[in-house]
């Protein structure tokens, strides 16, 4: 989903003026961080119901009351929160919401479908879809940790199902591949944190609880992001996928495998590395495959510190882009 960069002048004036006031029941640190959970869910034109404010609070732990006493500074309607101005959005999350509904179905299908591909150990849903904020013929975004020695064959095999999503009129796109040896993300922001929380694990939930495990900096900008439970994730695949699944990773895991790795990883790393030039923002080596080709997180975390900024305020998190 894109940023609206041209907003700032607009929404500068309002958020300044609304500073002069605060609500004597919430500290200065709780409203602080609320004006800039609700700067930065504006910049996806996303205003928030007050439980979701408290969950991605940045830097600042804090109760639902003390958010609640902290958003009385700030406009409200049917429950969502949003910057002065910016009432209209309120709808259009509404509009989105329902979109969404009716299309996380087809999602988890493919996501099942994922699942199924022999060395998958996670299936995360990402992007705008996962937070029910994604517009009509938006991508259905992945994030898939793999079994070490095996990302390359994973991303051959996820290409299929992108075709075959794409004969059907869906475009799956699993731009983040990790293998569960390497699970530490390089880049550490308030954004890539946003999108390690608002992952929504479909299946593998032990490579799910061992990827915050291994970033656990994403807690300290986001302190209030509670992970999901097992409860909400499904590891199970029975019959006829398993049977294939465990006879594809037993034909694969021999010397016939080794070399496919071998081969796919060294055509497809030193070609992605030369499109990439210095892009710091994408990732390819044998443990990793990030593709995001637009900077994405950088031109959201540029645009964030410069909307705070124009209020007065100090942008949080904005470290590594």
């Amino acid at each position: 989903m894109e940023v609206p960069y041209a907003r700032t002048a607009a929404v500068a004036p309002m958020m300044a003026a609304q500073l002069d006031g605060g609500s004597a029941r919430a500290s200065d640190a709780v409203r602080s961080a609320v004006r800039a959970a609700l700067v930065y869910a504006d910049l996806f034109d996303y205003p928030l119901r007050a439980e979701e404010v408290r969950r991605f609070l940045p830097g600042c732990p804090a109760t639902g009351s003390e958010v609640g006493a902290a958003l009385a500074d700030w406009p409200s309607r049917l429950g969502l929160h949003f910057l002065p101005g910016r009432e209209h959005l309120v709808e259009l999350r509404l509009a989105r919401a329902q979109w969404a509904a009716a299309t996380l179905p087809e999602a988890r299908r493919y996501g099942r479908l994922l699942w199924s591909l022999p060395f998958v150990e996670m299936v995360g849903l990402t992007g705008s879809l996962a937070v029910r904020n994604a517009d009509p013929g938006e991508d259905l975004d992945f994030m898939l940790v793999t079994r070490p020695g095996r990302l390359w064959t994973v991303r051959a095999l996820t290409i299929g199902v992108v075709r075959l999503a794409r004969l059907r009129g869906v475009c799956l796109c699993p731009n983040y591949l990790l293998a569960s040896r390497a699970l530490a993300l390089r880049q550490r922001s308030l954004f890539v944190a946003h999108e390690l929380a608002q992952l929504v694990p479909l299946h593998g939930f032990a490579a799910y609880r061992a990827l915050l495990a291994a970033n656990p900096w994403a807690l300290e900008l986001l302190p209030n992001a509670e992970p999901y439970p097992a409860s909400a994730v499904d590891d199970c695949l029975a019959g006829a996928r398993r049977s294939v699944r465990l006879l594809a990773e037993r034909c694969l895991a021999a010397e016939v495998g080794n070399r496919f790795e071998a081969w796919e990883a060294g055509r497809k790393i030193a070609r992605f590395r030369a499109e990439a030039g210095q892009d710091t923002e994408l990732a390819f080596s044998p443990d990793e495959c990030k593709g995001h080709f637009e900077r994405h997180g950088r031109r959201i975390m540029a645009t964030y510190a410069d909307h705070l900024a124009a209020a007065g305020a100090t942008a949080w998190g904005a470290a590594d882009g």
